[in-house]
């Protein structure tokens, strides 16, 4: 009797701090939506954002690109500004050309734009179109914006509550802050919820967090669903194979085992599934996409952009600012010489980075993560939204350390100063870039991510290597599942930066 008493007095403080937590996250998750939709909340779509573009994307997929003229003219300007390079009729006469079977052009001249279900996005893969179509399904043309919001409310929530779920509080709360930081100059950054980026992040989550519980066909099916949102995931298949590879249910296997190279074959099979979709409904559609980015000009955000502007000698009028491809771009001297060096540290990186893996001085979350900063670094583009590829795997891999929390805060708060702080300033876009304290504010925030990215490089070259030691679950002394050091990895140990 006595033991049932203490036992019951032990459990009401513990079951009231369970209380206390549980009504924090809730406050947490309300705030954080509150804070992330911003001004979208209760206003009629606006038509000239993202979210516009994202309607006429969907509505021209359910019923042919005849339907951009039921739309105001300027929503559907920047679909309409760029022709596609790859058309129906172009595909039709290439294939004519090199002697493809009758029955092959016969079928790609069926797959008319003009027809439902045959206009694909001219930048995205063909999965991006499903918050675009879900939005349009549960709004009106009116409400679009409303409904897309909140769409994108949810996927922050979801992260959110996966990162308590199989990380810690700690790591969600970090995730929070990072999404709200905006909020602490009374500024309303709809950026997490007026683009659809939080999307594929959150699929990348997901796959490192099945990868760090062991269930690789999931972990691999998850990075090819994340891949045909937005292309940037598919690098993050060397640094998952190679995880996969040392895991000791692996490690003991020869090389080409069927065991061994069935993850692998999950994502294969799982993206050939996607591409025939995609190839099925539009060749050309298909197509576009992966020569959209590749005819981009350096965007005035980008790393390649704070470079350009210092071999200028910080004078902008040695620079063409220039607004193509949905964004403001620049162009000046030295521009091809400053892709090619990013083109050539990013190949450089990437491989000294999976060297470091293999040799255990990376763990998969610190891996995946520093990969992503390399990828943002180097690019040629470096939009406000991309922080939200980076967010939940920085949450994840380095979000319980304050050095990491505090530096990625001020990382946040330098983008949110960007955009929309400065572009506020200015009544047209291409005015920002004649600010002279924008090119200053930008290249602080982008030489902090290269900073970080040195830091961390650093780091991960001296430490000495572990022994391997298995990523399945372990049981703590409560009872509950906790993952073992390979989780955490050699980096993500590090306290204060």
């Amino acid at each position: 009797m006595q033991v049932d008493m203490h036992l019951k007095s032990k459990r009401r403080p513990m079951q009231f701090l369970q209380l206390i937590f549980f009504l924090l996250d809730i406050l947490v998750i309300l705030a954080m939506c509150y804070c992330i939709i911003g001004k979208n909340w209760m206003k009629p779509t606006d038509i000239r954002s993202d979210i516009a573009r994202y309607e006429c994307y969907a509505v021209a997929f359910a019923h042919g690109d005849g339907a951009f003229q039921h739309f105001p003219s300027r929503q559907c300007a920047p679909i309409l500004g760029s022709p596609p390079k790859a058309t129906t009729d172009s595909v039709v006469a290439s294939l004519k050309k090199i002697g493809a079977p009758g029955f092959i052009v016969q079928f790609v001249a069926s797959q008319s734009p003009e027809k439902p279900y045959h206009y694909l996005p001219l930048e995205y893969p063909i999965l991006a179109l499903l918050p675009f179509a879900l939005a349009a399904i549960i709004a009106n043309a009116i409400y679009y914006q409303i409904a897309f919001a909140c769409l994108m409310a949810l996927i922050a929530v979801g992260i959110y509550l996966v990162l308590l779920r199989y990380k810690s509080r700690t790591s969600a709360l970090s995730f929070a802050l990072w999404m709200m930081i905006g909020y602490l100059l009374n500024r309303f950054p709809d950026t997490a919820t007026g683009r659809f980026d939080l999307m594929p992040g959150a699929l990348t989550l997901i796959a490192l967090v099945c990868a760090m519980k062991s269930r690789w066909n999931w972990a691999f099916a998850f990075l090819s669903l994340a891949t045909f949102t937005k292309f940037y995931p598919v690098l993050l298949l060397l640094p998952f194979l190679i995880a996969q590879q040392q895991a000791p249910r692996y490690a003991t296997l020869k090389w080409n085992a069927w065991r061994r190279l069935g993850p692998l074959a999950t994502f294969s099979l799982t993206s050939i599934a996607i591409v025939a979709i995609s190839l099925l409904l539009s060749v050309a559609g298909t197509l576009n996409p992966l020569t959209y980015f590749g005819d981009r000009p350096i965007q005035v955000e980008s790393f390649q952009a704070s470079l350009l502007w210092l071999v200028n000698g910080m004078d902008i009028s040695h620079l063409s600012v220039v607004y193509t491809f949905g964004s403001l771009n620049v162009l000046g001297h030295f521009g091809s010489l400053i892709s090619l060096v990013n083109n050539a540290l990013l190949a450089v990186g990437m491989l000294y980075l999976l060297w470091l893996q293999w040799r255990g001085k990376l763990s998969l979350p610190m891996a995946t993560i520093l990969l992503l900063m390399l990828v943002t670094l180097t690019g040629k583009v470096f939009s406000p939204q991309y922080v939200y590829w980076l967010f939940p795997l920085a949450a994840y891999a380095m979000g319980e350390q304050r050095g990491w929390i505090i530096t990625w805060a001020a990382f946040s708060l330098l983008t949110v100063w960007i955009y929309p702080i400065l572009y506020e300033t200015v009544h047209a876009v291409i005015l920002v870039a004649y600010k002279p304290i924008f090119w200053q504010v930008v290249a602080i925030r982008n030489f902090l991510l290269f900073t970080m990215c040195i830091y961390a490089y650093g780091a991960a070259t001296l430490h000495k290597p572990e022994q391997t030691r298995s990523t399945s679950e372990t049981l703590s002394r409560a009872g509950k599942p906790i993952l073992t050091s390979t989780d955490s990895g050699p980096i993500a140990t590090i306290s204060s930066i």
